[in-house]
């Protein structure tokens, strides 16, 4: 038989027999139950000033599709608190941690990745503030396609182009082939990624290597532009021509605007 006992310190709710709930109704619907094993299961929104502590150490949240989530108080050494996700079959996956030692702790993402939810968002590094300085908030892979900047129309092909963005540092390499031409128009190639800022640098590339005539040359991205042009080691630009059918190998890196 069901009961309810009070005493002077206590209220007792019993469900009387075996695998008997304990459920809280509100106008004939139920709202929270106590299962026989002790679980502890509500429709709404459990809130609390203080501190929730089970006595498992875990706390556990399920929803309505075939995954649950539990956030749980680990005891062992070396662990701490924990992220895991129950697939439709019952296996538990760990998929974040804080791994806690006498005075320290560390953050793990299993196996998947950190995404901030508003754009230019980052990670600060190496300082306790967060000051822009110190903030890496972006990364970007791709690819560019290289095109003929001189004027001269020239149709270049592309046999690679790629690029890393950290920051505002860009790295740029390409592997295109020249047409033959007779162009005397210094050498351009457009398309780059990002824009470069009011002033720009030399960077060494490598330039065509079965031609003697340009060792030594260097790539010079154009200031607050797209573009970049090779300059032989005397400084000069180097001509369409002296690259008609041959190849342009290259890796520059520059800092945007």
């Amino acid at each position: 038989m069901s009961t309810i006992k009070s005493s002077s310190e206590h209220l007792t709710l019993n469900a009387d027999g075996a695998s008997k709930d304990i459920k809280f109704q509100a106008n004939g619907v139920e709202k929270a139950s106590i299962d026989s094993s002790g679980n502890v299961a509500a429709s709404g929104t459990i809130t609390s000033n203080g501190q929730a502590q089970l006595n498992n150490n875990n706390l556990i949240s399920t929803n309505t599709g075939a995954t649950g989530e539990w956030i749980g108080k680990r005891t062992s050494s070396g662990e701490g608190i924990h992220i895991t996700t129950t697939n439709a079959s019952g296996t538990d996956t760990q998929r974040l941690a804080i791994t806690c030692n006498a005075d320290s702790a560390d953050f793990i993402v299993k196996d998947s990745d950190i995404v901030f939810g508003t754009a230019g968002k980052g990670i600060v590094l190496g300082s306790t503030t967060n000051v822009d300085a110190n903030t890496l908030d972006d990364y970007e892979e791709g690819t560019w396609t290289p095109t003929d900047g001189s004027g001269a129309g020239l149709t270049i092909s592309v046999n690679s182009a790629s690029y890393t963005k950290i920051g505002r540092l860009v790295n740029v390499q390409a592997y295109v082939s020249y047409p033959t031409n007779s162009s005397t128009a210094s050498q351009r190639l457009g398309g780059l990624p990002f824009t470069s800022p009011a002033s720009a640098h030399y960077f060494p590339s490598l330039l065509n290597q079965n031609s003697s005539t340009l060792s030594g040359s260097c790539v010079r991205v154009h200031e607050n532009s797209t573009a970049l042009h090779g300059l032989k080691h005397d400084n000069s630009a180097i001509q369409n021509t002296e690259l008609s059918s041959r190849i342009f190998i290259f890796q520059v890196s520059y800092i945007i605007a």
